[in-house]
């Protein structure tokens, strides 16, 4: 069967044009006074007056519409980025500006990581980061580890920031050696773990706060 397209005329009270164009006119008319008196369609003040009234007509109409459906592509999902539109937490970042801010950030997020020393670069801008981690740490976690932090800083910086050499702390042989008496009824072997964990986190300086 044969679709035909059909235009429901509107009835005097519901067409928005015909009540633009009327309380314009009658506007134009109060305002000109004797000075303009033809107002029929062929006059320019009178076409100028149209035009602006069917525009009037197509923003209220296009107004009605959502805002995403302005900036969607036929056939395309909504993208806000797309058209520079971004959230206020991203417009408006909390990113790191000090050194301690760089420590916790990275040893708050990632695994394994007890401490970083941050070397500021003030005439370029950039940042060295030296990583802490336990000696028996695998390479393969280690090259993770360097991974992760080249992703969270550029999810972080600041503008005119960025990271210049990315290494891990290297550790030199010591031999502690002491005498300690204890009672029979103390565990050597916790004691010895204590004695080493005290000396490890003196050594290391590692950082004790988390975010």
């Amino acid at each position: 069967m044969e679709e035909h397209i059909t235009i429901i005329r509107k009835t005097e009270g519901e067409d928005s044009y015909a009540q633009l164009q009327e309380k314009a006119l009658k506007k134009v008319q109060r305002i000109a006074g004797k000075v303009w008196t033809d107002y029929n369609i062929h006059d320019p003040g009178v076409t100028l007056l149209d035009a602006l009234n069917y525009t009037l007509l197509e923003t209220d109409y296009r107004l009605g519409f959502s805002l995403p459906d302005y900036l969607t592509i036929y056939q395309h999902e909504f993208s806000a980025r797309q058209h520079a539109l971004y959230a206020p937490s991203e417009i408006f970042p909390v990113n790191p500006v000090t050194v301690t801010d760089y420590r916790k950030l990275f040893i708050s997020n990632i695994d394994d990581l007890s401490d970083v020393r941050v070397i500021v670069h003030s005439e370029n801008g950039t940042y060295d980061f030296v990583l802490d981690v336990w000696p028996d740490t695998s390479d393969t976690r280690k090259k993770q580890i360097i991974q992760e932090v080249y992703k969270l800083y550029h999810a972080h910086r600041n503008l005119c920031e960025d990271i210049g050499s990315v290494s891990f702390l290297e550790y030199d042989i010591l031999r502690v050696c002491a005498e300690i008496e204890i009672d029979d009824a103390v565990d050597a072997n916790y004691l010895t773990a204590q004695v080493f964990f005290e000396i490890q986190e003196f050594l290391r300086a590692g950082v004790r706060f988390a975010g």
